[in-house]
């Protein structure tokens, strides 16, 4: 056997001032562990931050696009048919209507437009062979009977403006009518004025029938036989008549008196024109006839009277059992009187 080799004791060093402590070494696991780990831990904090991630973002708005392009394909068509429905527009005329007495016609059109629920109205009034100045008459009822007279504004014509008929001036009561002053028309001429009525109008048939009905009323309102007025002659003055007395004296100024038919009858009381004249024409013969040149006498007694140069003064020259005079005054033409005879004085 071999020798041993003596062991010699380890020094003493005496007590450590701190012991080492061996604890386990933690290793880290991989990102993609670790991620998993947190999801399983943590599933609402895990959805919270896939929110945060920018091709989620991208796909949301991605489909919130083809969302809001799909809705506009498909409303399209039925907001483009809405709009055209509302603004439609449509327009109508009124007849043709024979002018009146005065040689005063009326013609009716109107333009209507869905989009502001308004009508523009036109209203042409023509003469013939004599100029006409004076007031007219206009009924502007609304679409429903019996209903609220509509909104109605005037275009001002030559400084004048249109204002609401008052039955207390001129006599006739009629409801949403108005007055159109002073309304001027050459000879052989036509005029217009214009209004702008708020209404609701369905379609083109119904703003044909409320056309129609304007012309209706408002004729309704100039014919009406209970009004005893003598407003609005160029509308109203249906004739007129030539009275001379039944007997003259010759070699005399011939007394006429010129007297209106209204639609209530012949007013005698209150004559429209005298010969010889005294004092201004009334306002009857200055509506039909302005011009003073178309107001005159001529002579239908061959020969037995003498008219003067301007035709307003008619004097006998001999006798004659029997004699007429004829007289123009405006449109109303070759009236003649009826029949008186000269005698000696």
């Amino acid at each position: 056997m071999g020798t041993q080799m003596p062991v010699e004791p380890l020094p003493h060093l005496g007590e450590a001032s701190s012991q080492t402590v061996l604890r386990p070494v933690r290793v880290s696991p991989e990102p993609e562990q670790q991620a998993q780990e947190e999801e399983e831990e943590e599933p609402t904090g895990g959805f919270t931050r896939q929110l945060r991630r920018p091709i989620v973002w991208g796909s949301i708005l991605s489909v919130l696009l083809i969302v809001v392009v799909i809705g506009v394909v498909i409303w399209n068509p039925v907001v483009s048919k809405k709009t055209e429905t509302t603004h439609e527009k449509w327009s109508a005329q009124g007849n043709d209507s024979k002018p009146l007495p005065s040689g005063l016609g009326t013609q009716v059109s109107a333009e209507y437009d869905s989009s502001s629920q308004s009508a523009s109205l036109t209203f042409k009034f023509s003469s013939q062979k004599s100029a006409l100045k004076g007031d007219i008459l206009q009924v502007i009822p609304g679409t429903a009977e019996g209903g609220t007279c509509p909104e109605t504004t005037w275009s001002p014509s030559k400084g004048q403006k249109a204002q609401k008929n008052h039955a207390t001036i001129t006599g006739i009561d009629k409801k949403c009518s108005w007055s159109l002053p002073e309304v001027e028309i050459p000879a052989n001429s036509t005029v217009s004025m214009t209004a702008t009525v708020k209404v609701s109008i369905s379609d083109q048939k119904d703003l044909q029938k409320w056309v129609s009905e304007i012309e209706r009323k408002t004729q309704e309102a100039i014919t009406d036989r209970e009004v005893q007025s003598t407003s609005y002659p160029l509308q109203r003055l249906q004739a007129i008549a030539v009275k001379v007395p039944d007997k003259v004296v010759n070699q005399s100024a011939l007394p006429i008196t010129v007297v209106p038919v209204w639609p209530s009858g012949q007013d005698d009381v209150h004559p429209i024109l005298r010969s010889p004249a005294t004092g201004d024409p009334s306002q009857v013969v200055q509506a039909v006839a302005p011009d003073q040149s178309a107001v005159r006498f001529t002579d239908s007694c061959a020969g037995h009277i003498s008219v003067s140069a301007d035709g307003k003064t008619v004097t006998t020259l001999s006798i004659a059992p029997q004699c007429t005079i004829t007289a123009t005054v405006g449109n109303y033409t070759d009236i003649r009187s009826n029949q008186f005879s000269i005698t000696a004085r």
